[in-house]
């Protein structure tokens, strides 16, 4: 890992620095939304040289304005779009068959779950908070389905976003299946706890693959106006940025081009130990003490196969 790289570090300057870590090799990513993390984490990708690009996200049309920048960049990459949308694990199932069944795509080097949502005080069409289904369930069962074509990699690696919040989780995920009444806080009860499941998840992944290769890392990008805080008023998006400053939190807004870079150094720096680390800034940084512990990364890996069906090789 670059000593250089810091807070203001551009995803174009992680590529730069590790070009021959994305040359030739195929990355899949969830949330590729135009104006949001991924699109970006994937426009800074390609200026390396990708072999492939899978982009995993909902209504494949709107995602085509990614595409075409993709292609301003580098007309010779390879495009997959996948339709999925993380709200349905039917529709999570039938997306990793399409990708499983695609040629085109022998392995993947690098998988990101990068896909989040914050606001909706509802469940999903399968009965289950939107927040644990979009955030956590749906792209642990993705990565469940599409982890044969992952392990073909010669390096696999999965990157897992979370947020610094994740400390302020608790391993708590008996309300899963409940309607969320009056006092549901969705940046609380919804946000903060998948953030914390996003860590265990990855900490379960480097307990069970670690012997066959797979490195897993979850990262906190810092604070960066996108659009996921649509679901919320800009009075609480300010009370959101007052509360982090409170707790010394992120000082100042990164541009989206400033918080890619963790992503990306997650994602391609061969040297970056131990394997299971959080990133801040581009550096391991300390993360919640439930991601060592280890009854409550099984309790939550056990819940999350209950629910979803999935089963890990």
């Amino acid at each position: 890992m670059s000593s250089t790289f810091n807070s203001t570090t551009t995803g174009d300057e992680v590529v730069s620095a590790f070009r021959e870590r994305v040359g030739g090799r195929i990355f899949s990513l969830t949330g590729p939304a135009p104006g949001g993390l991924g699109s970006a984490t994937l426009y800074s990708l390609a200026h390396g040289k990708p072999r492939a690009l899978v982009l995993i996200g909902r209504n494949a049309a709107k995602l085509q304005p990614v595409v075409d920048q993709i292609k301003a960049i580098d007309s010779s990459i390879h495009v997959v779009l996948i339709d999925v949308d993380l709200s349905s694990f039917a529709s999570v199932r039938a997306g990793a068959v399409t990708l499983l069944a695609d040629d085109s795509i022998p392995h993947i080097d690098v998988h990101i779950n990068n896909a989040a949502v914050v606001g909706p005080k509802e469940l999903t069409v399968d009965g289950v908070e939107t927040h644990f289904q979009v955030n956590h369930l749906s792209q642990f069962l993705f990565t469940a389905l599409v982890l044969p074509k992952i392990l073909k990699s010669s390096e696999p690696r999965i990157v897992n976003l979370t947020a610094r919040a994740h400390a302020q989780g608790k391993p708590d995920w008996s309300a899963w299946n409940k309607t969320p009444g009056d006092d549901f806080l969705p940046w609380v009860h919804g946000y903060t706890q998948t953030k914390l499941a996003n860590v265990l998840f990855t900490a379960g992944l480097v307990k069970k693959y670690d012997s066959k290769g797979l490195k897993a890392f979850s990262v906190h990008p810092g604070s960066i106006l996108t659009e996921l805080p649509r679901n919320l008023t800009a009075e609480q998006v300010q009370q959101l940025l007052q509360a982090a400053k409170e707790r010394g939190w992120d000082d100042r807004l990164k541009t989206i081009e400033e918080g890619v870079s963790t992503t990306l150094v997650a994602a391609l720096d061969p040297l970056l130990t131990p394997n299971g680390s959080y990133l801040v800034d581009c550096h391991v940084a300390e993360q919640s003490a439930h991601a060592y512990d280890e009854a409550k990364v099984n309790e939550l890996w056990q819940l999350s196969e209950q629910i979803t069906g999935a089963k890990f090789l």
